[in-house]
């Protein structure tokens, strides 16, 4: 619960408290910030940012404090309802169990997910929110479900076929894959231009299917090269396991119903053969 107080960056170069990265990120000068705490869980910072050098006061620091005790308090601390940070009144839980409602709708299904990946991607603060899937015929990825923030760039439609090496690391993973930096990472390197061209730094995947082959991944986007905590991690684990269950049953229905249909039209055709006077 410590409050870091930043009269001057400048003045501070030395100073391990300083967050000297945001505050070259957000070009600020002077900060106050207090930890948002949830029980003994980390959950966030409060932060005043100011452009021009300033001295804090106690009740600055005071009242920065408070602030970030009481959005502490307001969060769920039930671990299987992870609180958004859109409104803060839903939780993944009930989010998923919307959707799974709606696996016989095609229309209702492809609206609930949209809401579903929007959700997933004001939770993460992402550029956007996609979910991939392979294709076995052409060996690239189609990008299947999409949410992206106002006026930044989509993923395409598709991405392309990656190496032998990064599609068995794909199809054997297990938990998410984590790239700081697109421009530095050597993973999933086929798609490290279409994904900068979209604006994106850095970003998150995690396998949806545990169906044999690579099979379906969401996939999260930021804007920044940014390292993603163990938290995010574990929450986009948490996030992968309903939706991946979802998608798992959605895939069934779509069999099912098309051998239905398939069944349904190899039965008309025979009795229209034994109906017919010239077989």
């Amino acid at each position: 619960n410590q409050v870091v107080a930043i009269a001057d960056v400048q003045g501070v170069a030395h100073n391990h408290h300083a967050p000297a990265r945001l505050m070259a990120l957000t070009e600020s000068r002077s900060w106050l910030s207090g930890a948002i705490v949830n029980g003994q869980k980390l959950v966030g910072v409060l932060a005043v940012e100011g452009s021009e050098p300033r001295l804090w006061s106690d009740a600055d620091k005071q009242l920065i404090q408070l602030m970030a005790q009481l959005m502490g308090q307001d969060l769920k601390s039930d671990d299987d309802s992870i609180p958004l940070l859109s409104g803060g009144q839903a939780s993944l839980a009930e989010m998923f169990a919307t959707l799974k409602d709606t696996e016989h709708e095609p229309e209702q299904w492809d609206k609930k997910l949209k809401y579903c990946l929007e959700q997933i991607g004001h939770q993460f603060a992402a550029r956007w929110v996609a979910i991939v899937r392979h294709n076995p015929d052409t060996q690239t990825f189609d990008c299947t479900a999409q949410f992206c923030q106002k006026k930044k760039q989509p993923l395409p439609e598709k991405l392309g076929i990656l190496s032998d090496v990064d599609t068995k690391l794909l199809s054997r993973l297990s938990a998410p894959v984590a790239i700081s930096s697109i421009e530095e990472d050597l993973r999933l390197l086929a798609w490290r231009k279409p994904l900068l061209e979209t604006g994106c730094q850095a970003y998150q995947l995690v396998r949806l299917s545990k169906l044999h082959g690579v099979g379906e991944f969401l996939l999260i986007g930021a804007d920044l090269r940014r390292t993603w905590t163990e938290d995010e991690v574990d929450t986009l684990s948490s996030i992968a396991q309903p939706l991946g269950q979802a998608f798992s049953r959605r895939i069934q229905w779509q069999q099912t119903t098309l051998q239905q249909q398939i069944n349904s039209v190899l039965n008309d055709g025979i009795r229209a053969i034994q109906q017919s006077r010239q077989v």
